[in-house]
């Protein structure tokens, strides 16, 4: 009987150690597409300011631009309603900035699947977010190559680094 309570006792401490570093993130609140700076969001919800765009361009698939003139990808924090207002035109959820925060994890692709967020943590200052596509049952899932914006609410945390892995 011992054991077994002491077993019991040590998997919940366990568990509560494993589970410390997890952070609570929505699923992916927006998946906006942008090809040559026009937005084609499926939804029609979600736009971003002009500066802002111009900012986080990525390299597209077939883009003009040389190889190394633009990033793969592009991760920005946001933080504070002052951010927010400087980066949507209308932000078109709620966030409360006093415990939560926005991540835009920006990347090319010439698929339109849906993205999930996998899992989160936080590790010696590295907040880790992985990312997941579905692929569609019947193949049709690929597009002209475009930017895709994928806009994830977490809970606000203290960070050094932020890494996004994603796999399409």
């Amino acid at each position: 009987m011992k054991k077994a309570l002491s077993l019991i006792l040590l998997l919940a401490v366990l568990t509560i150690l494993v589970s410390c570093n997890k952070l609570h993130a929505d699923a992916v609140v927006a998946d906006v597409y942008y090809r040559d700076g026009v937005p084609y969001d499926p939804n029609g919800e979600i736009f971003f300011t002009e500066p802002f765009l111009s900012e986080t361009r990525v390299r597209e698939w077939n883009s003009a631009e040389p190889p190394d003139a633009l990033p793969e990808t592009r991760t920005v924090v946001i933080g504070d309603r002052a951010t927010c207002d400087e980066t949507f035109t209308d932000c078109p959820f709620d966030v409360d900035f006093d415990s939560e925060m926005i991540v835009i994890y920006v990347t090319g692709s010439i698929y339109v699947r849906p993205i999930r967020v996998k899992d989160t943590a936080l590790s010696d200052g590295v907040l880790k977010i992985n990312l997941s596509a579905k692929k569609s049952g019947s193949g049709a899932d690929a597009a002209s190559p475009h930017e895709r914006y994928v806009v994830i609410k977490l809970d606000k945390v203290d960070f050094d680094r932020v890494d996004v892995g994603y796999k399409e």
